[in-house]
């Protein structure tokens, strides 16, 4: 081995004195980074408008997004204090001692209107019975085959007979069918 190496002999160090090339992480290269040759056909306008497209996007698309979510904060907070004036507005019509949350007088304010309505058609019924509009009639039938098929022909008679119902409330159940109909009459 000394006779092929007879300068670097005795503890000299056998690694040459250049150094080495860098070593390359990845032989991929992105495509931006390569150079634009002047005198090459292969540089399409589809490549040239992606070049500008880099160039000229990156500036505006910060300020944009910028600007769209200081307007979409701006636009939350606004839906919010329009969302608490409306709470607030229909909290002052509920009855005292409703909570203040939204959940709270939602959910009171739910109930409410039921029970307004329920009031409101017992009113009615009351008012349409004291001023004799109406006829209240109730029908039960007990274990009836098929209770749909059972109120479709009785709905089917009353026509027949040319009695306008305003108003039917039925229950159904395997052993029960109960009716009531509110019947307009005919000879005010």
């Amino acid at each position: 081995m000394d006779r092929f190496f007879p300068e670097k002999l005795l503890g000299e160090i056998f690694w040459d004195d250049q150094a080495f090339p860098p070593a390359t992480q990845s032989a991929f290269v992105q495509y931006r980074d390569l150079p634009r040759t002047s005198n090459s056909q292969n540089f399409n306008m589809s490549k040239r408008m992606l070049e500008f497209l880099r160039k000229s996007w990156p500036v505006e698309r910060t300020n944009n997004e910028r600007d769209r979510g200081f307007r979409h904060m701006i636009n939350e907070r606004m839906r919010r204090q329009r969302q608490r004036h409306c709470c607030l507005a229909l909290h002052s019509i509920l009855p005292h001692g409703t909570k203040t949350d939204n959940n709270s007088v939602i959910q009171m304010a739910a109930k409410e209107i039921v029970r307004l309505q329920g009031r409101r058609e017992e009113l009615q019924s009351k008012a349409d019975l004291e001023s004799g509009r109406t006829n209240v009639q109730y029908l039960r039938v007990s274990h009836p085959n098929s209770g749909i098929d059972s109120m479709v022909d009785i709905l089917k008679c009353l026509k027949n007979k040319g009695v306008d119902t305003t108003r039917i409330r039925s229950t159904f159940s395997p052993h029960d069918l109960f009716a009531v109909f509110d019947m307009q009459t005919h000879n005010l």
